[in-house]
């Protein structure tokens, strides 16, 4: 098992890594701003939230760190 900061050598655990859902307070501290921040990045269209239930919104770890959106999504 591996630390979740530590990204896993295997390509497939290393997409499911990236494609996990972080929480808006990790995302700003993976993308280095504030949680208001992120959110103002959000109404500019650079970042996209993903809906966890009525009330949590979370960011994917892809988003936080920069890359690029898979296809389809």
């Amino acid at each position: 098992m591996h630390d979740d900061a530590t990204p896993p050598l295997d390509s497939l655990a290393y997409e499911q890594w990236l494609d996990e859902i972080l929480p808006l307070e990790e995302a700003a501290r993976v993308r280095k701003v504030s949680v208001p921040t992120l959110r103002r990045e959000r109404r500019r269209g650079t970042i996209r939230f993903e809906q966890l239930s009525e009330r949590r919104r979370g960011v994917r770890r892809r988003e936080a760190l920069g890359l690029p959106r898979k296809r389809g999504r």
